[in-house]
């Protein structure tokens, strides 16, 4: 049995957690508080603390392929963020006209929301989130799809050597909304889809007519 779900045993059996520092589960129960070493599952880091760790196994985001990068959320906390960067763009000159960011991710129970869903350059700018902060994320993988403008995404100026900069970004925050326990967040795939038209100047050519 995974920490985690030993820890939902717990408080349906009345237990109300009351900190996870490490592997110790401190429980609170009928005026009594006792502690739990829950070190036999540490290599699942399904009760790690959260503090300063960041997504395990991040590289896994660039493919749809049941391989995931994860991260357990700590009560009513958000994730570190989630970069995903160096797409390869190569657009021509063009401007920008919407951009579709779609994400393929799953979380072990339904207490995980967005956090923050945002594009930037990174080591540079992100722009206004355009989380989801309502809709819990369900346990089987799902692909979502957040489409905007770049006026709407809060960069307006964007320009195609954005688009085609290799740090060019999304940034992934999941916020666990639940009170008592950690909770696992999974990205499975990301990709932008980006929208444009071209800037090709047209050309005229005269034309002599022989009457």
């Amino acid at each position: 049995m995974r920490c985690i779900e030993y820890a939902d045993k717990l408080k349906r059996e009345g237990w109300k957690v009351l900190t996870l520092e490490g592997n110790i589960l401190k429980l609170y129960k009928n005026n009594q508080i006792t502690e739990i070493n829950l070190d036999f599952d540490t290599s699942t880091k399904a009760c790690g603390t959260g503090i300063g760790q960041s997504w395990t196994s991040p590289t896994n985001i660039y493919a749809s392929d049941d391989a995931w990068a994860s991260y357990n959320i700590g009560p009513l906390t958000a994730s570190q963020p989630l970069y995903a960067y160096n797409f390869g763009f190569t657009l021509p000159n063009a401007t920008i006209t919407n951009i579709n960011v779609r994400m393929e991710r799953h979380a072990d129970y339904s207490y995980i929301v967005d956090g923050g869903i945002q594009i930037g350059l990174y080591g540079g700018s992100f722009y206004t989130s355009k989380a989801d902060t309502e809709t819990r994320w369900g346990n089987t993988d799902v692909t979502v799809s957040y489409s905007y403008t770049p006026v709407q995404w809060g960069w307006d100026g964007i320009t195609v050597e954005d688009i085609n900069n290799s740090n060019f970004a999304v940034k992934i925050i999941a916020q666990n909304i639940n009170e008592d326990l950690y909770y696992i967040a999974s990205i499975d795939y990301v990709e932008i889809i980006v929208t444009y038209t071209p800037s090709t100047p047209s050309t005229i050519i005269p034309q002599i007519i022989f009457i």
